[in-house]
């Protein structure tokens, strides 16, 4: 091994999806800052490490294309998810069997089908051999266990390979429909085919007591899989706009939106499976197709003036957007010590902006340019009735700015949904009030308009820099006070 391939293994083993600048891997190395560059840069000609231009420059461990990357999700809440299966996929010597827990219609077959995509990437298993199913749902009225069981020995026979170690995946659906005696033959069957016969990947709603016993005697990974209500609203605004893509491409028509319909449609606790916003978006596209005249496109929800138009570019832009913005959630810890560094030595309120500014600028926004557009917009009216009206501050007028500040909240929202409150966010908020007091109050407010609550508030401070930096000062001189009171509510005292 030589010493560039030495960096890259050091990198991996302390940093694997970090973002780090150059010293950062020199004092972890042990070698001068010139040499480790001269070694990144060659990893980074070689693929392996990808590099961000900026002052200081950053370097991050090029992630590996999985079978996983299609999934929504897949840098977000089913991470955790994706890192078990991939344990139990390269586990010696034939890997584990796994059992993927979580309600109807969250997605659990499309990710069995990945895991089997994902150990062909890996070479754990050949590409000729099989993946065979097996759903409970069809045996539940059944007396005797005789016709599941062999139906099950059938599909163990199409799975298995002459080369044991080389057999397929045969994935059984819904194990809570099966008795509690075929249940007990199923993983009976599953602990004698550990040196010999398929992979399992069991899927299952439900985790008793009996199951979980049942899943840890043969040794299973356990899968935990997120109800869709309760994923990020990023990833339930993707789920939106790639179904509204299929039901475009299926009806041979342009479909526009507005941005506030698409958030309320993955807003919506309602639905709580995926399944039911497919069907939901169906139905609404149906009942727009019936009363839409002529060829030209649906029109969903009112024709407002940042209406969008559902593309396959706006589908993969946004995913590819989404996706930069989380690679980019290992740097926020460092952003946040810069701030209060920044904020603890009185620097200004355009060098705490700069700071932000460094970061959002790493998101390639050309592709979504209109979806940005519009959503900015949005922003922009928000503070103009809240603020501007109320203190009569005036904002930039520039589309850029805006563009920027929606970003900016954006980032914040994915940070907030995909990360822990970590203490220096309150720390954070302490000296943003010390220095900035009533702007503080102002942007508060703002966020009250935007429906943000309390708890999730933390992370939009990160926000606070790029909207309030051209007006804090103005807001500093205004002639009132904000006093705390017995509930902790700030409030104006004139």
């Amino acid at each position: 091994m030589n010493a560039p391939e030495k960096l890259y293994a050091m990198i991996l083993q302390n940093f694997p999806t970090e973002r780090i600048t150059t010293m950062q891997i020199a004092n972890l190395v042990g070698l001068t800052r010139s040499v480790v560059s001269g070694y990144l840069s060659q990893l980074e000609k070689e693929g392996q490490v990808l590099k961000y231009s900026g002052r200081p420059v950053y370097w991050q461990i090029k992630p590996q294309k999985t079978a996983f990357d299609g999934l929504i999700g897949c840098h977000g809440s089913l991470n955790t998810c994706i890192s078990h299966a991939i344990e139990a996929i390269v586990y010696p010597p034939r890997g584990l069997p796994m059992c993927i827990i979580g309600p109807e219609g969250s997605g659990k077959k499309t990710f069995a089908r990945a895991v089997y995509d994902e150990a062909i990437r890996r070479e754990v298993i050949a590409n000729t051999v099989a993946f065979e199913c097996i759903n409970c749902f069809y045996y539940m009225d059944q007396e005797k266990p005789a016709q599941f069981l062999k139906d099950l020995n059938s599909k163990i026979e199409k799975v298995r390979s002459k080369k044991n170690d080389m057999s397929g995946y045969l994935a059984i659906y819904n194990i809570q429909f099966l008795s509690n005696i075929e249940q007990h033959h199923l993983f009976d069957i599953i602990n004698k085919c550990q040196l010999s016969g398929p992979r399992f990947i069991l899927t299952t709603v439900e985790n008793s007591s009996d199951l979980s016993d049942m899943i840890h005697l043969v040794g299973a990974i356990q899968i935990n899989f997120p109800c869709f209500n309760k994923r990020p609203l990023n990833e339930r605004v993707e789920f939106v706009v790639r179904f509204l893509h299929h039901q475009a491409i299926k009806i041979n028509r342009k479909i526009l939106i507005s941005p506030s319909k698409v958030v309320q449609l993955a807003g919506d606790n309602r639905i709580t499976t995926i399944s039911e916003l497919n069907n939901k978006l169906q139905t609404v596209c149906a009942e727009t197709f019936a009363r839409s005249i002529g060829e030209g496109p649906l029109i969903i929800g009112k024709m407002k003036s940042n209406t969008i138009s559902i593309t396959n570019d706006l589908k993969e832009s946004l995913d590819f957007s989404i996706t930069r913005i989380l690679e980019l959630i290992p740097s926020v810890n460092e952003l946040i010590s810069q701030l209060i560094d920044s904020l603890k030595r009185g620097e200004t309120i355009t060098e705490q902006n700069f700071l932000t500014i460094r970061i959002l600028r790493q998101v390639d926004t050309v592709l979504i340019n209109d979806l940005l557009t519009s959503s900015s917009q949005s922003v922009q009216e928000i503070a103009i009735k809240n603020i501007t009206r109320t203190y009569g501050i005036t904002f930039p007028k520039e589309g850029s700015f805006w563009k920027t500040t929606f970003l900016s909240l954006a980032f914040s929202k994915i940070c907030c949904d995909n990360l822990t409150i970590d203490k220096n966010m309150n720390v954070l908020r302490e000296e943003i009030q010390k220095k900035y007091p009533r702007t503080l109050y102002v942007f508060d407010q703002f966020l009250s308009n935007l429906r943000i609550k309390e708890f999730q508030r933390p992370y939009y401070y990160i926000s606070f820099f790029q909207l309030m930096s051209e007006v804090s000062k103005k807001i500093e001189s205004l002639n009132f006070q904000v006093k705390c009171n017995d509930d902790n509510e700030f409030l104006i005292v004139v």
